[in-house]
């Protein structure tokens, strides 16, 4: 079990691992940065420097501040987590937390995390993505709701 530093930057949820930075985005499935793997919890995971032509560089550039590169699913799948956001912190873990909260289930569909949520009474599904800024819902789902949430 590993105890990690969660920053929110840039409208992006930071990761810390050892001294690096990286954006945390549930969305892609795989993860790239600098430094050829990252290692948390005595698991180790491959870094290609680049996916899509996007490197930490660039990545860095687009956020306005500096990372070394994405985690995506391919290294949170490694993993059981907690998540602490108002503590600024995330366990990460090689075998199965034990923690006291809700436990909120999620199914994989195309590489990104679905869960069910409630919106204005109605059932829907809610795709996990914590790379992005925005979030989509039908329309008419969101009336009386500000258009934009902090």
């Amino acid at each position: 079990m590993e105890r990690l530093t969660l920053l929110w930057e840039q409208e992006h949820l930071l990761l810390v691992v050892g001294s690096r930075r990286f954006v945390l985005d549930t969305g892609s499935p795989m993860s790239f940065g600098e430094g050829g793997s990252v290692t948390c919890d005595g698991i180790s995971v491959p870094l290609p420097p680049s996916l899509t032509g996007l490197s930490a560089s660039t990545l860095s550039g687009l956020l306005g501040g500096s990372v070394d590169g994405l985690l995506g699913n391919d290294f949170i799948a490694c993993f059981d987590w907690h998540f602490e956001l108002l503590n600024g912190t995330a366990t990460a873990s090689s075998e199965p937390l034990a923690v006291a909260g809700t436990r909120v289930p999620l199914r994989i569909v195309q590489t990104v995390p679905v869960m069910q949520g409630q919106v204005a009474g109605q059932t829907v599904a809610l795709l996990f993505d914590s790379g992005a800024k925005l979030s989509y819902l039908e329309r008419s789902l969101t009336t009386g709701f500000p258009t934009r949430a902090r």
